[in-house]
Parts: C-alpha cells; structure tokens; sequence
C-alpha cells in the first residue's frame, strides 16, 4: 500500500501550486479590475490537502455582480484550468454583501467539480446558462470559509485578507454552523415527504 502525503500550499508539488498561479492570474486578468481579492482556504491552508482526492478551496471578493456573461466567460476559464492537477472550488462573494457582517450571505457565483458537466454544456451552447449561472450557492457553510480564510487564509491576489473579509467571533462561527445543520435537516425531512 502506497502512503500519501498531506499538504500546505508552500509545501505542495509544483503542478498544484503552478495551477494555483495560473489561476490567479487568467482571473484577474479577465475580470477586468472587478476582482478585489483572490484567497486560499481549506485543506491547503490546514495542512491536510490530498493531491489526490483534494480540491483547490478559494474565495473571491468582487466589487460588482457579474453578468450573465462575465459569468460564462469565467466558467469557461476555470474550465480550462480545472483538475490541471486538482479540482477547483471557488467561490464569489459582492463586497457590500460581506461587509458589515449581516449574517452568511449567498455566493454571487459557484464553480465547482460537481457542476462541470454543466458548465461544459454552458460551455458547447447546449445548456441554458441562466439555469445554472444565475443560482446562487446558500450561504451556510461559508462562515466556517471566511473564518478559516480569515485565520489561515492566504492572499493569492489584491487586497490583504483583513481588508475584505469579516471578523466572526466564535459565537457566530456557532450559530451558523447551527443554521446550516437545521436547514440541512428540514430539506432532508422535505425530501423525504417527497419520497414517501
């Protein structure tokens, strides 16, 4: 049996941390002044990404919503840079939306492994854009996100990550991990009505 290896990103192979750059910097490149700031969260900042089973977990702030075009052609880029070794998992946050803090807000714009297959349709002109772009993430786990990108985070492009995003104390860390755990209840009790 084959032993693997976690992780950080000062510590990961070059192929990841050189799809980390590139990533950083096609998006602000193409977004045109509108990315206020790019971050690296989650495993990579924890110690514990598998270059095998691990997705590359980051956070844009943007000053202003993106289009429905500007979302396909940011689609379309990260397309292009998905699993060039791993997977991408980012998410967009409007700036007005995160400070001052009113509780989680939704992410503008999600782009993630799960929704490949649809953003290659998008992509082919085989799919309707504004099913898929136009749906926001719901914004549970995205305090435990910012708490962690606010601790351990680090700053791939643009503004330093105290300038951005919010202070959440331990107490509201709590209470939104609460709320996610409740809403992922009660759709899983309406799932089931629905099944039954």
């Amino acid at each position: 049996m084959e032993a693997f290896t976690l992780y950080t990103y000062e510590s990961c192979p070059l192929t990841v941390r050189g799809q980390i750059e590139n990533i950083a910097s096609e998006l602000s490149t193409n977004m045109k002044g509108n990315l206020l700031g790019l971050y690296l969260h989650g495993s990579m900042v924890l110690g514990g990404f598998d270059v095998n089973s691990s997705d590359i977990d980051m956070i844009a702030i943007v000053e202003k919503e993106l289009s429905l075009k500007e979302k396909i052609a940011v689609s379309s880029l990260l397309l292009s840079l998905n699993k060039k070794p791993c997977p991408i998992d980012i998410e967009f946050f409007i700036k007005d939306d995160l400070l001052p803090w009113r509780g989680a807000p939704a992410s503008h714009f999600y782009f993630s492994d799960y929704w490949v297959m649809q953003y290659e349709r998008i992509a082919l002109g085989g799919e309707d854009a504004g099913d898929l772009l136009c749906v926001v993430n719901p914004g549970g786990e995205a305090t435990a996100d910012f708490k962690i990108a606010r601790e351990h985070g680090i700053c791939l492009y643009g503004a330093p990550i105290a300038e951005l995003l919010p202070i959440l104390s331990d107490e509201v860390f709590g209470i939104s991990y609460l709320q996610a755990y409740a809403s992922i209840l009660l759709s899983l009790r309406m799932t089931s009505r629905v099944h039954s």
